[in-house]
């Protein structure tokens, strides 16, 4: 492995681990979980560390529950291969921006760098918990087949999160090369390298337990197309119910295709149509719907999006040239698409995108292939701000500009058309002053929110939520989510609070995954929860042994009929 070469760094420069006696209890914790096997117990009981071996990684440190390790020194391991290139941006060019790893060789340098720990943090990093460390060992044995097959096992859809997640703050942000102070393994990009020169396998079979088992779904987006994925890879049937003519949700409608090109997104579909999912575009399914659907399918799961734009708070947002980011990013997508161009964006146009986050960079990016010129106001500082580093590096690569701690005070306008944005620079003495700007667009990055009609129904039929929720009595549906108020920080403990409770019902036969549990989050995240929620469904069910002695799932109906005749 790469990191072993530094073995050959000199004794002196090398990490030391300082072990106090006293303070060790011989718990043998650091011992199973250090990566290069440099710790074990002598004969008193006290961890001894060969230097030697020591790649300074500091997990040791880390989860020591006495505080008995100390590590100094240098973390030992190979730079992070630079960041992939971009393509040059071109007016009315919407191919996608990032190129990825560019040769087989760099791949296996990057995989190389994995440490290979005992315990992955980076496991516990990635809401979908893929096998990181098994699909990497994969591409360091030159087997990309065998590393697809592992994404298979835990993601219906590698190809788009490989390019849509914020990894930084996901698994590599967990990777015990990053808890030490050093550079991440470029996970996400190993990833979609091993998408990208791989045939997609089928949907796996792992068994036909659920045979008799139907379930509808309402939306086709991660949530959704994960929970079918799951319940058709044990052999239910499963029907789909799109609002919109075309599938995907968010996927296809709110990222760029310079981001996630339709024909990378159409691919996890594609597998699932040609496994047997059954998908009915155009059918929007309401709160009295929900009736209807049990009376014909086992159960059904609610993985609908957030698709209610937020309220505009800024005085002026009513002027003509100012509009939300989904409905731009939705008119910036067919134009790009089509190669006509916006009249109300053209060439040289002063864009102002009002608001942080991955949305806003993703706004600004489209303007800036549009033609125009893009300034991003966010209310957040640098450190705090929710972008995401790999799109912020994207974003201002492209040229955008981007203005931390800026509020926009208000938007003025000529003859109802917008022309004017009056911004304050926070200040931590004084009131801050707005001043005027010259615009002739405005963006407003609002958020995005759950539209309660699905549930409707299910107000009076809510089970109590897990007891290690807090404020429990206060779970209700609203527009963000049926977890609403309790995903502030929808990460680590919380996000696997989520991904527990979709599992559980929220009313009689009905699950709900994705941003209708949650609120919105990320695409990864949405496609755990959904791929959770069919594990609850298929847990739902009682099981039988049929005359063949297989043991098999009943469905609601059979098992009701079944008690009806006894």
């Amino acid at each position: 492995m790469s990191h072993r070469a530094g073995f050959d760094v000199p004794q002196t420069r090398r990490p030391r681990v300082h072990v106090d006696a006293e303070r060790c209890a011989g718990c043998g914790e650091c011992v199973d979980r250090c990566p290069t096997a440099a710790l074990w117990l002598d004969a008193t009981g006290v961890v001894a560390a060969d230097p030697a071996l020591c790649v300074g990684c500091r997990q040791c440190e880390r989860t020591c529950p006495f505080r008995a390790i100390r590590v100094e020194g240098p973390l030992l391991v190979e730079p992070r291969m630079a960041p992939a290139p971009l393509r040059p941006v071109r007016l009315m060019d919407d191919r996608e921006a990032e190129e990825g790893i560019e040769s087989f060789g760099a791949a296996v340098r990057e995989a190389l760098r994995c440490l290979h720990c005992p315990d992955p943090t980076c496991v516990l990093g990635c809401p979908a918990h893929n096998d990181i460390p098994g699909f990497i060992a994969a591409i360091c044995e030159l087997d990309l087949d065998h590393a697809r097959s592992i994404l298979a096992s835990s993601s219906v859809m590698p190809e788009v999160c490989s390019r849509t997640c914020d990894a930084f703050a996901l698994c590599e942000g967990a990777c015990s090369l990053a808890l030490a102070g050093g550079e991440a393994v470029s996970i996400r990009l190993l990833e979609r390298f091993v998408t990208d020169h791989t045939a997609a396998p089928p949907l796996p079979v792992r068994s036909t337990r659920a045979k008799r088992l139907s379930v509808a779904v309402v939306g086709s987006g991660p949530a959704g197309l994960a929970a079918a994925g799951e319940l058709m890879s044990r052999g239910a049937h499963v029907v789909v119910f799109e609002r919109e003519p075309r599938p995907l949700g968010a996927l296809r409608w709110a990222i760029p295709a310079f981001v996630l090109p339709d024909e990378v997104a159409d691919l996890s579909l594609e597998r699932l149509l040609e496994a047997g999912l059954e998908l009915r575009t155009g059918i929007a399914v309401r709160g009295g719907d929900i009736p209807a659907l049990l009376s014909i399918h086992d159960a059904v799961i609610l993985a609908h999006g957030a698709t209610v734009p937020g309220a505009a708070t800024v005085s002026g947002a009513n002027l003509g040239g100012v509009e939300t980011a989904e409905r731009f990013l939705a008119r910036a997508k067919v134009a790009l698409a089509t190669n006509r161009p916006l009249e109300d964006v053209r060439a040289g146009a002063r864009v102002l995108v009002v608001g942080g986050g991955g949305t806003a960079m993703d706004v600004a990016r489209s303007v800036r292939r549009l033609g125009g010129e893009a300034v991003v106001a966010d209310p957040r500082d640098e450190r705090t701000a929710a972008s995401g580093r790999e799109k912020l590096r994207a974003a201002l690569a492209e040229g955008v500009r981007v203005r931390y701690e800026t509020d926009v005070v208000r938007l003025t306008g000529e003859r109802g058309v917008v022309a004017q944005a009056w911004l304050a620079r926070r200040r931590r003495l004084g009131v801050p002053r707005p001043a005027p700007e010259a615009v002739d667009h405005v963006v407003l990055v609002t958020g995005a929110f759950v539209d309660p009609e699905p549930a409707r129904g299910l107000l009076a039929t809510l089970p109590v939520p897990l007891e290690s929720l807090p404020d429990a009595a206060d779970w209700r549906w609203v527009t963000s989510g049926l977890m609403a108020g309790h995903t502030a920080a929808a990460r680590g403990r919380d996000a696997e609070r989520i991904l527990e409770r979709a599992a559980l019902p929220v009313g009689a036969g009905v699950w709900a995954a994705g941003d209708a549990l949650a609120g919105p989050g990320t695409v990864v995240a949405a496609m755990a929860q959904g791929r959770r929620a069919g594990e609850g469904v298929l847990a739902a069910m009682p099981v039988r042994t049929d005359p063949t002695g297989l043991r098999v799932l009943t469905t609601g109906k059979e098992f009701v009929a079944a008690v009806d005749e006894d």
